[in-house]
């Protein structure tokens, strides 16, 4: 058509087109997220919304968790752009998202603990963006060294056996040793 045309004249070839795409639409999906985040600051700010892992903190946790969710709204944002182009139509590019997102979602562990999956079904989770993503978010909230990538580090996990002989991976000593000392606090 007439963009098209417009667009060779112009010299934008397809992988500028495509990219100016993805950043209108990162655009988008971040103003969203923000949007959404503004108000629950306002409300941890205010003693409106309560976290309990959070209590008498304010937002202050949820301020230092904002930015380490960016690259994680980057990641699904062009997962969600892929899928709606790939799909032939609006309506089956919107029902691509959903059904991929949902299924993403419940293998990484988002809306049934992952821990009760069998073995093989886990390992999935964890290879799909959405249980890169989590982990990504966790490894930052624990204040770990992130990295972002779609398999599991050996080296990034060591494990250390506690005095009761149990095996323990650096995320659980932690998210442990962050509870024990809020209790502490108490």
């Amino acid at each position: 058509g007439a963009f098209s045309r417009f667009l060779k004249a112009r010299r934008v070839g397809a992988f500028r087109q495509i990219l100016g795409e993805y950043l209108a639409y990162l655009l988008l999906v971040s103003t969203g997220f923000f949007m959404l985040c503004l108000p629950l600051g306002f409300g941890l700010e205010r003693d409106l919304l309560r976290i309990p892992e959070w209590e008498s903190m304010g937002a202050a946790p949820f301020a230092a968790f904002v930015p380490l969710l960016l690259p994680v709204t980057a990641l699904f944002a062009a997962l969600q752009f892929f899928l709606f182009e790939a799909a032939a139509g609006i309506v089956n590019g919107i029902l691509m998202q959903l059904i991929c997102g949902i299924g993403m979602g419940y293998l990484s562990g988002y809306f049934y603990p992952s821990a009760f999956f069998p073995e093989r079904m886990r390992a999935l989770g964890e290879f799909l963006p959405s249980g890169a993503a989590a982990r990504f978010a966790q490894a930052g909230v624990l204040g770990q060294r992130r990295c972002f990538c779609f398999w599991r580090r050996r080296s990034g996990e060591a494990e250390s056996r506690g005095a009761d002989g149990e095996t323990k991976g650096r995320a659980a000593r932690s998210a442990e040793e962050l509870t024990e000392r809020r209790m502490g606090e108490r």
